[in-house]
């Protein structure tokens, strides 16, 4: 009996642990294509001339990912239109940029691979940013999180407005 209790112990930890607040993701979708749009080479990075985002996503987040696709799909930005694709811990060939909803030790061996193809790369979760180059942080306020790093790395370009809104994260 007391195996049983610990097992959905563990099973409802495990389930709590890999939830995303759902505000969160509100506020995730609300900025993050507003984000992908200051990256200064985005006009050669659309596709057919909409902000086409890859979500990548662990099974764990597949709930959160879903809801994104939703809060996200054929929106309109600045203009463009966005059109939003789902696929499990894998990676579309040329999106304009990719939302990971990993966690951090999956995150860092996609980013190994994605950084080369010069595409923002931001995390849904705030604890996976070093293996991206953008998450949200809230605290009292709501601010971009930037790894620069990351960014560097990558050489992608972005509008300078966002180095002075945002928090910086450092790798340890």
């Amino acid at each position: 009996m007391i195996r049983i209790f610990f097992l959905a112990l563990i099973n409802f930890y495990t389930l709590c642990a890999s939830s995303i607040n759902p505000a969160l993701l509100e506020i995730e979708a609300k900025l993050f294509p507003k984000i992908i749009m200051l990256d200064e080479q985005i006009d050669q990075k659309l596709v057919n001339g909409k902000l086409y985002i890859n979500i990548i996503f662990q099974n764990r987040y597949r709930k959160e990912a879903q809801l994104m696709k939703k809060l996200l799909d054929k929106k309109v930005v600045y203009g463009k239109r966005i059109k939003v694709v789902l696929t499990k811990e894998r990676a579309l060939k040329n999106p304009s940029a990719y939302i990971l909803f990993t966690d951090s030790q999956k995150a860092k061996k996609l980013f190994t691979a994605l950084a080369k193809k010069n595409r923002l790369i931001l995390s849904a979760l705030p604890s996976a940013i070093d293996g991206a180059m953008v998450s949200i942080a809230v605290n009292s306020k709501v601010h971009p999180l930037l790894n620069p790093s990351a960014i560097k790395q990558s050489k992608i370009k972005l509008n300078p407005i966002i180095f002075k809104v945002s928090k910086y994260y450092e790798n340890k």
